[in-house]
């Protein structure tokens, strides 16, 4: 470690320091007849020479002088060894042998590679993990989302590939293959697994409405799929409410057979009803845990009706309708520029986009009010920021010269009038920003914010979506335009809509929701469960003040066809949980039952928990997908038995050279505790001498 002394001074004051120290030394010790008198001309010069070094280090101190050190730093290139932990990798015959080829093939590349690159090992299934323990159960397999996470685990400057163990097989998320389209780095794939089509017959997928209504008819359609089965016959059968509601026969006549069937079932009680469809087993068939698979539909007694109305079109209202649309649940209307009133449960949500513009829609809004109809106002950059702080009894934005800011949201963590996951609410943090108007924004006492406004880095205490309630009526207002940025960026990075459409479709169900006039309320998160998920229940204990509180025991029994377990609910701040972790494949009920006022208060109801054969449904190994990542990202394609040879190409690659720093680091020279020991001991070496001498 090379270093380097220098003052603020002129170099030549270390020269004078030297001189004075010279010249001190030799006026002490040969200009002065007050010195030892020894016989050897050798002490005196010896102590000369000690007083010249001790004089010539207090001078340059008081210089103030510094050192500066320069540290050599080399990195390493990386390489993420990403290794596909989902139960599809063993799901073969010669798994053990398999498990532990893959394990000492990775073990030899990582040793080889170590020598020239910083190696990392990650497994996956549903999401990447740095725990590098393999035991092949994960349910899922998304690898388009350890693509994508691959860029943001490794430095980018030092990252030079992923090497991807996989047999191809992805049943979440978008195809790989587009991910590796927008990767920066080289994915180099290792395919492994058995390519060959064995005999089997399979429920591929089974489609229904996610909501029925009662008394009415809805569509189920099932695609069945076979290979090597050509000239048998099996049995389609759909069970559902604890007896069987369709069986039909079918023929396959191909050796690669793929065909849907649809049918009519009736919702015939209101709840959620759960289908299972399976298919008989065929001879030969080595897979059977395909055969069967599930469904579910919430029966309703009635849809909502939204009315969406805005001063002109804009690209907001196509993304609001995409959100309606995709829900049997609601009837939509949408008008342009129609004040014609609305009539007390004509509607049970009107949605406004960039109004009022004029004075007639100020009256339409305040119309809105008086019949106690929820809204939800949308401002944009034609909103009459002046006329809309003449509505009554809302959100008013003061200081506004027809201005604009673009803002970010930013989730409230505070906010709890619905309930979004966690990687939701992380999602919307990074949504594109809205355009909203400039000013003071003053919100009522009500109101609870949902999102706040984050401009630059700054994260305000101004709403972006804010929630009012009032006598029972619920409206909610966004504070800006271009929510169609939202989706458009999600698509592109996820390959879907699902949050956009989970947050909006939360919004008008809070809004549309009467009240709920209950003392004593349970939910649970979901209806239907995967049997690796997360179970967890709700509940809510009102006074007669309707306020929240947490002193009641509330206890929870759930049924299932293996038994009733009891479990108590925990307190947690106003409300109560409890999870009762992964349960069993199953239907099951639950009566939840607390004592409020001294009478016993019961809440009832159901939810499902369907096994997860994402994994079982295709157990031939997709090589052709792994040569697609490897094209698409400028990597390469081997098997397992090659990776010896990827080896050698990556220590090859021309690309892959370690990257030295230099860093520079200062102290200063007064600080040395070494140094102030070291004129110590001169200065005391003098001293001890010169008494010895006789000379003081």
């Amino acid at each position: 470690m090379p270093f380097e002394l220098f003052t603020e001074l002129p170099s030549w004051f270390l020269l004078l320091c030297i001189i004075l120290g010279v010249i001190y030394a030799l006026v002490l010790y040969f200009g002065n007849d007050k010195n030892p008198r020894v016989d050897s001309p050798y002490f005196l010069i010896s102590l000369g020479v000690v007083r010249f070094l001790s004089s010539t280090l207090l001078a340059i101190l008081l210089l103030n002088p510094l050192l500066k050190y320069m540290h050599r730093e080399v990195e390493k290139p990386q390489i993420l060894i990403a290794i596909d932990n989902s139960e599809s990798m063993m799901m073969n015959k010669d798994s053990l042998e398999l498990r532990t080829a893959i394990r000492e093939n990775i073990d030899k590349l990582k040793s080889v590679l170590t020598e020239k690159f910083d190696v990392q090992e990650m497994k996956f299934g549903a999401n990447p993990s740095l725990d590098a323990d393999l035991d092949f159960s994960e349910r899922r397999s998304d690898l388009s989302k350890v693509i994508r996470e691959s860029q943001h685990i490794m430095n980018s400057s030092l990252a030079k590939g992923v090497v991807l163990v996989s047999d191809g097989i992805f049943n979440s998320g978008r195809h790989p293959a587009y991910s590796a389209l927008k990767s920066k780095i080289p994915v180099y794939t290792i395919a492994t697994g058995d390519t060959s089509i064995r005999r089997d017959i399979r429920v591929q997928a089974v489609r229904t409405n996610s909501i029925s209504f009662l008394g009415n008819e809805f569509p189920i359609e099932i695609d069945v799929s076979a290979n090597k089965a050509r000239g048998t016959n099996a049995s389609l059968t759909i069970w559902g409410n604890g007896k069987r509601l369709v069986q039909q026969t079918i023929s396959i006549n191909s050796d690669k057979f793929t065909q849907s069937y649809s049918f009519q079932l009736k919702a015939e009680q209101v709840g959620t009803s759960n289908f299972r469809v399976g298919v008989s087993y065929i001879e030969g068939e080595l897979n059977t845990l395909n055969n069967t698979n599930y469904a579910s539909t919430e029966v309703i007694d009635g849809k909502q009706r939204i009315l969406i109305n805005c001063h002109a079109p804009h690209p907001d209202i196509a993304a609001l309708k995409s959100v309606i649309e995709s829900s049997d649940q609601y009837e939509l209307e949408v008008r342009i520029g129609d004040l014609k009133s609305v009539n007390s449960g004509e509607f049970d949500l009107v949605i406004t986009h960039a109004m009022p513009v004029q004075g007639g829609e100020v009256a339409y809004i305040k119309g809105l009010r008086e019949r106690k109809i929820p809204h939800l106002a949308i401002l944009g950059s034609k909103t009459n920021i002046s006329q809309w702080n003449q509505i009554p009894e809302k959100m008013t934005i003061q200081g506004n010269r027809s201005n604009f800011n673009q803002v970010l949201p930013t989730w409230n963590k505070e906010f709890d009038y619905f309930e979004l996951e966690d990687a939701s609410k992380a999602f919307i943090n990074n949504y594109p920003p809205l355009l909203v108007p400039f000013g003071q924004y003053q919100v009522t006492g009500e109101a609870g914010i949902c999102l706040y406004q984050k401009i630059g880095s700054v994260v305000t205490q101004m709403p972006l979506v804010s929630f009012e309630k009032k006598d029972g009526l619920k409206n909610a207002v966004l504070t800006g335009e271009g929510i169609w940025r939202w989706r458009f960026y999600e698509f592109e990075q996820r390959g879907d809509n699902e949050v956009f459409n989970e947050f909006f479709k939360k919004v008008f169900q809070y809004l549309a929701l009467k009240d709920d006039k209950r003392k004593f309320r349970v939910s649970s998160s979901r209806k239907t469960y995967f049997e690796n998920d997360k179970i967890s229940l709700r509940a809510e204990v009102y006074n007669e003040n309707y306020e929240l509180v947490n002193a009641n025991s509330v206890q929870l029994e759930l049924r299932s066809d293996d038994g009733e377990f009891k479990y108590a609910f925990l307190p947690k701040g106003d409300h109560y949980e409890i999870s009762p972790g992964n349960l069993p494949v199953g239907n099951y009920s639950y009566t939840a039952k607390t004592t409020i006022s001294g009478r016993v208060e019961a809440v009832r109801g159901t939810f499902s928990v369907r096994p997860l054969v994402l994994e079982a449904l295709n157990l031939s190994a997709n090589f052709n997908v792994m040569k697609q990542i490897a094209e698409n990202s400028s990597g390469s394609f081997s098997t397992l038995d090659e990776m010896g040879a990827l080896a050698q190409n990556l220590i090859e690659n021309e690309n892959s050279q370690s990257i030295v720093r230099s860093r520079a680091s200062f102290k200063d020279v007064i600080d040395l505790r070494w140094l102030f020991a070291l004129i110590f001991g001169l200065l005391a070496i003098e001293w001890i001498a010169r008494r010895w001498a006789g000379s003081y």
